[in-house]
């Protein structure tokens, strides 16, 4: 390899691992904030329903009902962090891909006055050939 295409190569890694990073830092927000908001969410619930308790308004196994659900809630809004890197991952292939459908490749031809590609008989011959053991 050039010293110019390494020099390339390492620009585009770096380029990479920019990106990576940025992905990862803006991931990590989303699922902080997420992971808060749903936190408190459960924790102002369950303190309503145990305020329900102390108050003769609730039974306990209302409680833990109340308990049950948000936990089943709670698992798929936990997921949504990952539904969200799979859209963005696609909706970027996608773009990339609506760039390179758009790009204008040269069309080959021939140049005026070429001869015609001559296309000879062909044949593969082995000689000398050997298997060790």
């Amino acid at each position: 390899m050039s010293g110019h295409e390494l020099e390339r190569f390492d620009e585009a890694k770096q380029d990479y691992v920019a990106a990576a990073i940025a992905n990862q830092r803006s991931l990590s927000i989303f699922n902080i904030g997420q992971s808060s908001i749903l936190s408190v969410g459960i924790v102002i619930v369950m303190l309503m329903a145990a305020y329900g308790v102390a108050a003769g308004r609730m039974t306990i196994g209302e409680f833990v009902m109340v308990n049950a659900y948000l936990l089943q809630l709670y698992q798929p809004l936990n997921m949504l962090s990952w539904v969200w890197r799979i859209l963005r991952q696609a909706f970027t292939d996608i773009e990339q891909m609506y760039g390179l459908l758009e790009e204008n490749l040269p069309k080959y031809k021939s140049v005026p006055g070429a001869p015609a590609l001559g296309v000879g008989g062909g044949r593969v011959v082995f000689e000398h050939c050997g298997f060790c053991l």
